[in-house]
């Protein structure tokens, strides 16, 4: 029989695991992901049966260029026959998620008295940042109201185009009730979004912010760049948020304040602000 990792580890999601799959030789190495394996391949047309973690987050099983049938009986089971004419490669098994989690970062419409006087508003450089954390692995996006003149009808025609798993919404306290407004929206367009909210009055005020609005289901408090990105990854997987330092969340009726995260040391950690993805011709410095 093949060699057996004594290792365990959970794929992220949108990794390929790898291995080479050797027809008429009995010797295979496993990647960390496999916890044991029955196989029966000293010919063509065997199956494969490979014990491991979140096997239910599987997307395709290929062998070279051939895309291969699998059969994934529990989280912890994935079945594949390797086919006739094969004459063996690597098999490559790709989980779910990834580039398909969309997440939609919002600064909301509200009436800002340096907007209307100076008639200039800068960009929301805290969601670029948070942008910029999470586009290597999600479809990412920022409306800043502001700068693009956006009402809640505006905000309400983006959200249904984007389809968004994720809303974030960053607000002061003067903005803070046009925010519940986004969240009621977004959960009004679909009811299983997440809807998250920072920025100051939400870090200063996590508990009574979600008791104020029913459609908020986690606070970012603090620097959001790492909360964010952990919590989107804990979401995609179907993790529990307990720890995830840095946020406050409903859990039924109550309400789970995590532990703070720390300060950033390094900042050249950060990458820089995701200017890209905003309107940059319309502000003015």
């Amino acid at each position: 029989s093949g060699a057996v990792s004594n290792q365990s580890l959970q794929p992220n999601m949108g990794d390929i695991i790898t291995k080479t799959l050797k027809i008429n030789q009995s010797n295979l190495g496993l990647p960390p992901v496999i916890t044991s394996l029955s196989e029966k391949f000293s010919s063509v047309g065997s199956v494969i049966t490979v014990n491991g973690n979140n096997f239910n987050n599987i997307e395709t099983v290929t062998l070279g260029d051939q895309e291969l049938r699998f059969t994934a009986s529990s989280n912890s089971t994935i079945s594949f026959t390797i086919p006739s004419d094969s004459l063996g490669g690597v098999v490559k098994i790709k989980t779910k998620g990834g580039e398909n989690m969309k997440v939609l970062l919002v600064s909301p419409p509200y009436w800002s008295a340096v907007h209307s006087v100076v008639g200039v508003t800068s960009p929301p450089l805290g969601l670029a940042y948070i942008a910029s954390m999470l586009k290597d692995k999600h479809d990412v996006r920022i409306i800043d109201s502001a700068i693009l003149n956006y009402g809640f009808k505006d905000v309400e025609r983006e959200i249904k185009k984007f389809d968004p798993d994720v809303v974030g919404i960053t607000s002061v306290t003067p903005s803070i009730y046009s925010a519940y407004k986004v969240a009621e929206i977004s959960k009004k367009i679909n009811e299983n979004v997440t809807v998250v909210l920072g920025g100051p009055h939400a870090t200063a005020l996590p508990e009574r912010t979600l008791k104020e609005s029913s459609y908020i289901d986690v606070i970012v408090r603090g620097e959001g760049e790492i909360t964010a990105r952990e919590l989107v990854d804990h979401l995609e997987k179907g993790l529990p948020l307990n720890d995830v330092k840095g946020i406050a969340f409903r859990d039924g009726d109550r309400i789970v304040v995590t532990p703070p995260r720390p300060w950033i040391k390094n900042i050249d950690e950060i990458p820089f602000p995701s200017r890209d993805l905003l309107p940059m011709h319309l502000y003015r410095f």
